[in-house]
């Protein structure tokens, strides 16, 4: 991809925002021929056959699919892409000196630890870290850092537009369960999956680039993200726009909200995260010894709001668990004779023609003895009781569309993790080394 963009100084001139957009909008279709780009695709409907073999592993019927979620979110991911590539641009981020090969090695180290590591607020925080300490590898931190952040907050972004669509129902063992015969509880795992194609900035230093054709001068006020390099006289530093692939995902699980306002809080935290570390790496690039503060913040920043996410399922009230009276609807399957009736989840059916019903196996034989006009006595997910009626004539739940929350005795059901990642960490090196144990005075 042939074009550069020139840093020159030259007054109050505006930003060329319409010729930068033009650009990004013309180089979209390089991507198409990028055999990256189609891995990534690849296994991005990988993982999504995966949630649907899950989904009918759990309630024996498919929901989901694999080929419409993955169409999604590569065409969400490519406006993710193109708007990430413009804020990178305006701010005169370079990946020539980031060190992206060294990320992505330690990123895929990481995973071995746990796959949630497979992010580049960790790799990339630890990659800025040993460059600042040990000088290797050497890596443009400032630089670094803002790419992690554009990442994220684009991350932020698609979590807040579509991390809640499609959201798989899960059975999730849990503490604060009001069943006493079984501490399962519904909820949703929210995962997503997105390809990012960049337009990003490779910088180098030429002379006298007055010369070279396609230039486009910028203002005085540009890049941002100050390059600390000394020129000599007659150089000039220019940045070289070229393609860049990535992957952003998302790994979520709501059991004390619904879907919609979990991924909108985790969104908001994430975007918070975000602009802190931006604005950190800017102000790196002005004051070098800022970059510690970057490259700490990075993994910690990240964490916390892992943290602070996970901590709101642990101690909260679920909120698709066992009733005292009634059944819990978890979820509802599109184009089936409940989603045509009005179900929603988070009802709770009282009555099926005044027969009450408090499991889903009376539930079902309600339907049975009743088959023909149904009409519900519901309590929705605000308290307002309800009435949902129409014509059925089946017999079974799983063809009436409703999956239920659990009461007890599933054999498919998923875990919270709670130990933190720092003792998951230690526990490995120690069962790796020291297999027979340690006293409490750290010795063998």
């Amino acid at each position: 991809m042939k074009f550069f963009i020139y840093f020159k100084k030259v007054g109050e001139k505006m930003f060329p925002f319409a010729a930068i957009a033009w650009l990004l909008v013309q180089a979209l279709p390089y991507f198409l021929f990028d055999i990256f780009f189609w891995l990534i695709i690849i296994f991005i409907n990988f993982q999504y056959k995966n949630m649907v073999k899950t989904e009918i592993q759990l309630f024996g019927t498919r929901r989901l699919s694999a080929r419409r979620l993955t169409l999604m979110s590569t065409l969400i991911g490519m406006l993710a892409g193109f708007l990430g590539s413009f804020i990178m641009i305006v701010l005169g981020v370079s990946v020539s000196n980031t060190g992206f090969g060294f990320v992505w090695i330690v990123a895929l180290a990481l995973a071995l630890i746990n796959v949630r590591f497979v992010c580049f607020a960790y790799a990339g925080g630890l990659v800025a870290l040993f460059s600042l300490i040990f000088g290797i590898p050497q890596v443009a931190v400032p630089d670094l850092m803002a790419l992690v952040a554009i990442l994220h907050l684009m991350e932020s972004i698609l979590i807040l537009v579509s991390g809640h669509h499609f959201a798989l129902p899960v059975y999730v063992e849990h503490e604060n369960s009001k069943n006493e015969d079984s501490k399962l509880v519904g909820g949703f795992s929210l995962q997503k999956f997105w390809p990012i194609p960049l337009i990003v900035l490779g910088a180098t230093i030429i002379p006298k680039p007055e010369n070279m054709a396609q230039l486009i001068t910028m203002p005085d006020w540009w890049p941002l993200i100050k390059p600390r390099v000394d020129l000599l006289p007659g150089q000039e530093y220019l940045y070289q726009m070229f393609p860049l692939v990535a992957a952003l995902g998302y790994g979520d699980l709501s059991i004390t909200s619904q879907p919609k306002q979990k991924s909108r809080k985790t969104a908001l935290h994430l975007a918070g995260f975000s602009l802190l570390l931006l604005a950190l790496a800017v102000a790196s690039s002005h004051f070098y010894p800022l970059c510690f503060l970057a490259a700490l913040f990075a993994p910690i920043g990240h964490e916390l709001v892992i943290w602070y996410g996970l901590k709101s399922e642990w101690g909260g009230k679920p909120i698709y668990g066992k009733e005292d009276r009634g059944v819990k609807v978890l979820d509802v399957i599109e184009n089936t004779t409940a989603a045509q009736f009005g179900f929603n989840p988070g009802d709770l059916i009282l009555r099926v023609n005044n027969q009450e019903v408090n499991t889903g196996f009376e539930l079902e034989e309600a339907l049975r003895s009743a088959a023909g006009y149904l009409w519900f006595d519901v309590r929705d997910f605000q308290g307002n009781e309800k009435q949902y009626e129409g014509w059925y004539r089946e017999f079974e739940l799983k063809k009436f569309g409703l999956l239920l929350a659990p009461e007890g005795g599933e054999r498919f059901y998923m875990k919270i993790q709670k130990t933190p990642p720092w003792k998951v960490l230690w526990q490995k090196f120690r069962t790796r080394f020291f297999p027979g144990g340690m006293n409490k005075s750290g010795k063998i």
